[in-house]
């Protein structure tokens, strides 16, 4: 597998709007265009170092990961913040085209990188009945008309047969997938292995949960 990230100094490719953006909305940080680029990539480079996407590219958008995930694009909350303290939010693609930026996380997160991606082709999808059941009992309102695991497993597998984006994140060193449940107010926090082909469905989280299940990344040691 080739590591994309660290083989490409120009692994982003950063374009005027964002340069100007941030010498605009930063002026006490930044003074020149250059001062823009440089930091950029240094703080780019510093989390690629961490977060390792590897992969095979596929055409000119898409990158084929070792679990065996079509990344189709990448959010970076940068870390800089603005008065109001909204970060700036960076979207590209996995192989570093610019698609946009906002100043939209409010969250704690200082610097980090997800990656939206379309589910593994598994060809088994195993539900933790248990632990899904006792979380949807804790919870009320909305929850209450999600209460039949079938609905669940249908919306997995449109979402696969689909190639439906979600988010792909890694949690306490594991690869992680959030399915939202648009119904249900909530998220299905799951699990691939690509060895047995199973895809796992581990827990339910709500929104403020799947927000803090993002916001504790730990990718030091995890590749792909």
């Amino acid at each position: 597998m080739t590591n994309y990230s660290r083989i490409r100094e120009d692994f982003f490719r950063i374009q005027k709007p964002l340069i100007q953006d941030m010498l605009r909305t930063l002026s006490c940080t930044f003074k020149t265009p250059k001062d823009v680029i440089n930091a950029i990539k240094h703080r780019l480079a510093s989390i690629s170092d961490i977060y390792e996407l590897e992969g095979e590219e596929i055409g000119s958008d898409f990158i084929l990961t070792q679990d065996e995930t079509i990344i189709t694009e990448i959010l970076w909350l940068s870390g800089w913040r603005r008065s109001d303290g909204r970060m700036l939010c960076i979207m590209m693609t996995p192989t570093g085209k610019y698609i946009g930026h906002s100043w939209d996380h409010t969250g704690p997160v200082n610097i980090a990188i997800l990656a939206k991606a379309v589910i593994p082709m598994f060809e088994k999808l195993e539900i933790s009945y248990q632990h899904v059941r006792q979380a949807m009992r804790r919870r009320r309102g909305p929850m209450a008309f999600f209460s039949d695991s079938e609905l669940l497993r249908n919306l997995i597998l449109n979402f696969r047969d689909t190639d439906t984006e979600v988010l792909r994140t890694i949690h306490k060193q594991e690869i992680s997938y959030l399915v939202q449940i648009p119904y249900a107010n909530a998220f299905a926090a799951c699990s691939y292995n690509k060895e047995t082909k199973v895809f796992h469905v581990n827990t339910i989280l709500s929104n403020w949960m799947a927000s803090k299940h993002i916001t504790s990344l730990q990718p030091q040691s995890v590749n792909g």
